[in-house]
């Protein structure tokens, strides 16, 4: 999932009472994933003729909608899209290809640009955006936003905006210095809304995040997806509630708490169409300097689960390692993690 950007100030310009500010953030990764090999997986006759038969339906409510287009017949359109995406989910996550190798290297190196400043009445104004060098990827630039803020909470524009949802903080830790996946299955329903405005205010101990899918062109259809999350903070513990509005509608609840070494997360997602997902994990700070970390999801399909470890060098640098089982092929990962 996403991981948090160290801030160390490359370059501070001022003029007059006004500052204008530019930080140059990064993290980078390296080290050795294993996958078991595992045979090529197709999906099941029933699961294509399910998109074959979503298909016809959703060809069947278009056409009614565009010779009637009322409300009772918009609701079948929107039902059938969703049971179409559902279906199509189901053949996706089906197909899986033959691996040919166990053990791959890997390694990612991130560079974040921040740039903020504040008007002479103290309304704040910023952009970001992510130089992004993968192995075996092109190098990218991405994840570029604006924003303002003030008192009253921050509005974001962009594409490298949150799901309202997203912006509360639901959801599990994974395991490995890169993640294995074991959060993907249950986290998988949620936040899954497109976004590129995004409204987040914290109030006292409330934090609440919305989101909406505008268009930005004239000629492209916007997803019209939007997302709703709030969340309470108190001394300790936290809960949190999401609703995502998309091709599929989901609540989801989640929650955690720490008590002095232990700290524990859980997350559940009700979609209005297929099965429930949920998943939990447990840290426990064996010393000032390693964490110990276990989790398990469910899909309602699959299960995962595993355990992981860490140990901060200092300086911000980590060594990380995990072992689990994700949809019953087991996985492991050892490495490093740097923060600039």
């Amino acid at each position: 999932m996403k991981k948090l950007l160290i801030a160390s100030t490359a370059l501070v310009m001022v003029a007059g009472a006004a500052a204008a500010e530019v930080k140059v953030t990064g993290d980078a990764r390296m080290g050795l994933s294993y996958q078991e090999t595992t045979p090529a997986k197709a999906p099941t006759a029933a699961q294509l003729n399910a998109v074959v038969v979503a298909d016809a339906a959703v060809a069947a409510a278009e056409t009614a909608f565009d010779t009637t287009p009322n409300t009772a017949n918009l609701d079948a359109l929107t039902a059938a899209r969703a049971t179409q995406a559902a279906a199509n989910a189901a053949v996706a996550a089906a197909t899986v290809p033959a691996s040919l190798n166990d053990w791959t290297a890997e390694y990612r190196v991130r560079t974040k640009f921040n740039l903020s400043g504040k008007t002479d009445s103290g309304l704040g104004f910023g952009a970001s955006f992510i130089v992004n060098g993968t192995k075996g990827v092109a190098d990218v630039t991405g994840s570029s936003m604006v924003w303002v803020s003030g008192a009253w909470g921050t509005v974001s524009v962009g594409e490298g905006v949150d799901a309202g949802s997203d912006s509360v903080g639901l959801g599990i830790a994974d395991i490995g210095y890169k993640g294995i996946g074991v959060d993907d299955l249950a986290e998988g329903l949620y936040a899954a809304t497109a976004a590129n405005i995004n409204y987040t205010g914290t109030f006292g101990a409330i934090t609440v995040g919305l989101s909406y899918d505008l268009p930005v062109s004239r000629t492209v259809a916007n997803s019209g997806d939007w997302s709703l999350g709030v969340a309470y903070k108190g001394d300790g513990f936290k809960v949190a509630l999401g609703y995502d509005a998309g091709t599929v509608n989901t609540l989801t609840i989640g929650g955690g708490v720490t008590m002095g070494a232990i700290s524990a997360n859980v997350i559940y997602s009700m979609p209005d169409v297929g099965n429930d997902a949920y998943g939990l994990d447990f840290g426990y700070k064996l010393n000032s300097a390693t964490v110990i970390t276990a989790a398990y999801a469910n899909n309602g399909t699959d299960d995962a689960y595993g355990v992981g470890v860490a140990y901060t060098l200092g300086g911000g640098a980590k060594m990380v390692a995990g072992l689990g089982s994700v949809a019953g092929v087991t996985k492991a990962e050892v490495g490093m993690t740097f923060s600039f």
